[in-house]
């Protein structure tokens, strides 16, 4: 009988093209289903490991949030998401995260002085298009704002996981 039902689902699913995404149960499976455009499983996989500290995870969270995939546009909660990543160090979260302050948005100020202390944390760690961002952002600071982002970039340190959740920038 469990066998029918389950035929009888299928083909109702095949026939009427209904989809229903299976919940992700690895972090592996959750970047795949990203990759393969199946944001809805993607993000039910990267929720918890996000809201638990996991860096990666909450980079996907925000770029999800920053681009409505999987979810519905929010560019407070993109950069909620992206701060926690970026404070413990992740580059990509990092360099998004001083695109958000640099060019601003619904709820999220422009700060070109945050942009280019995101954009100097980023390039220190390799990432070669902060560096071009972080020159533009350079040319509207004060050189107080920017003796100040590059004294703020110097101290720096990653936070845990835990200490994230406390944003200062």
């Amino acid at each position: 009988m469990k066998s029918l039902t389950r035929s009888l689902l299928l083909a109702l699913a095949l026939t009427t093209g209904a989809w229903v995404p299976v919940q992700a149960q690895t972090f592996g499976q959750s970047v795949v289903a990203y990759k393969h455009q199946d944001y809805r499983t993607a993000f039910a996989g990267f929720k918890k490991p996000a809201e638990q500290g996991d860096a990666v995870a909450q980079y996907f969270m925000g770029r999800m949030y920053d681009t409505g995939r999987g979810v519905p546009k929010n560019e407070q909660q993109a950069v909620a998401w992206y701060r926690k990543a970026a404070e413990q160090g992740d580059t990509d979260a990092q360099f998004s995260l001083g695109a958000m302050y640099y060019i601003g948005g619904e709820g999220v100020p422009r700060d070109d002085q945050s942009a280019y202390f995101w954009w100097l944390l980023a390039n220190a760690q390799g990432d070669q298009d902060a560096a071009k961002w972080r020159d533009l952002a350079e040319r509207r600071l004060s050189p107080v704002q920017r003796a100040a982002a590059q004294a703020d970039a110097r101290n720096w340190k990653p936070k845990t996981a835990a200490q994230s959740s406390n944003a200062t920038r």
